[in-house]
């Protein structure tokens, strides 16, 4: 049966080859956005690691926050952490004082940069004689109980650290296990393999705690692999440090934005303040994610709907154009339910012949490490639906043309002969 139904697709290969064009092209569309909403279903789902529901955040524009004079965190040997003066310690410290001083506020932190805030700060090095990369913030001592952390082994940060000689780091558990495997990260160093020759210091990076999770973006980040670092107020790293979160009371609205805008700004009238509330942050981020996701879906399901109506629009056109050969079947014998399944069953191999040639394809995916972030099971749940879609499509678009062709009576064929 199945060699008889290639003999028919082959002896109209034409007509046969663009509905096979159609199902490959609409198998690599469909498989492209089910793949995609089943990760970012997935990824939403999964849990963030901070709470920002009552959070603000306070933008800050001073000399140095553009990058116009002093000294950046590069100033000095390579590798090596700046030593200098921050000049801004004591305004630094006062604002933030000030801030927590408002009582709206329940705690404040400075730290950069803050979540949704559309700025990404990364380090990639060797580390154990392989590349490492990750995503950071730095922050003072206050932001755990900002942003609601989760300290999961070890501790945070404290005044334990002042004056140490490390730069102390608190990593999340993906980013434990990316780097110390099935080690106790907590106390040990993650600082870069040095480079054959290099004589320069490097300052050591000591892991303190581990945290469950951190996805700066919320719902839509990628990145689970990341580390919040000490700010010290005398470093250079604090003297170009921009921004604030400050935990809010429950109904804290504009009036309270206008308020510390107004108290910030008459303590230091040379700097300026934005404050924006996180969530509306957050709800921006998910918007400018989901919007081409939507758009996709919408090119996706206008393909399908041209596929659907051409599959059927080339079906019925073949059943008119066989009813002899269809009429001489029935006249041999062919119950009504063989005649149906033989045109559902071309439709059937056609897909399968697409389906064969768009499986091909999209398997080379993770040899070329096309993936991305997209987890193999992921990609075997996305093409695993897609093929069960495309053949039940097939199957619904088979349908009608298939009861048309059972209509055909033994007595058409011979009006022919």
């Amino acid at each position: 049966m199945i060699r008889h139904l290639f003999k028919l697709i082959w002896n109209r290969k034409r007509a046969s080859a663009l509905v096979i064009v159609e199902i490959f092209v609409c198998f690599l569309v469909l498989f492209a956005v089910l793949t995609l909403s089943i990760y970012t279903y997935q990824n939403y789902h999964r849990p963030i690691g901070f709470a920002y529901r009552n959070v603000f955040s306070l933008d800050i524009t001073f000399v140095e926050s553009t990058g116009d004079g002093g000294n950046t965190s590069r100033t000095g040997p390579a590798t090596a952490e700046p030593t200098i003066d921050n000049p801004y310690e004591a305004r630094q410290r006062a604002l933030l004082q000030l801030v927590k001083s408002d009582p709206a506020v329940v705690n404040a932190a400075w730290a950069a940069p803050l979540p949704f805030s559309q700025s990404n700060e990364t380090r990639n090095y060797t580390f154990r004689k392989r590349p490492i990369a990750y995503s950071l913030a730095r922050c003072t001592d206050e932001y755990k109980d900002v942003m609601g952390l989760e300290i999961t082994r070890g501790r945070w940060f404290s005044s334990e650290d002042d004056g140490g000689r490390y730069e102390a780091v608190v990593i999340t558990e993906a980013l434990a296990a990316h780097a110390f495997g099935a080690e106790d990260p907590v106390g040990q160093s993650m600082t870069g393999d040095r480079s054959e020759g290099e004589t320069t210091p490097q300052t050591e990076r000591r892991v303190v705690g581990v945290i469950k999770a951190f996805r700066q973006d919320g719902e839509t980040e990628t990145e689970e692999r990341y580390a919040l670092t000490r700010l010290d107020y005398p470093s250079a790293r604090m003297r170009r440090m921009d921004s604030m979160a400050l935990l809010m009371k429950p109904g804290a609205d504009a009036n309270v934005e206008a308020r510390l805008v107004a108290s910030l700004l008459e303590a230091a009238p040379d700097w300026s303040f934005k404050v924006e509330q996180m969530p509306a942050s957050a709800e921006f981020m998910r918007r400018v994610y989901l919007a081409p996701i939507g758009i996709a879906a919408m090119v996706a399901g206008s393909l399908i709907l041209m596929v659907a109506l051409g599959l059927s629009g080339v079906l019925w056109q073949s059943v008119t154009t066989r009813i002899r050969e269809i009429g001489v079947r029935r006249a041999l014998g062919a119950s009504a339910v063989n005649v149906r399944w033989q045109v559902i069953g071309e439709l059937m191999v056609m897909a399968t012949i697409a389906m064969a040639g768009g499986t091909l394809v999209v398997l080379q995916f993770p040899f070329l490490d096309l993936l991305g972030p997209v987890p193999t099971s992921v990609f075997a749940a996305g093409l695993s639906l897609t093929i069960v879609a495309l053949y039940g499509l097939a199957l619904v678009c088979g349908l009608h043309p298939a009861r048309l062709a059972t209509t055909v009576h033994p007595s058409e064929a011979l009006r022919y002969e």
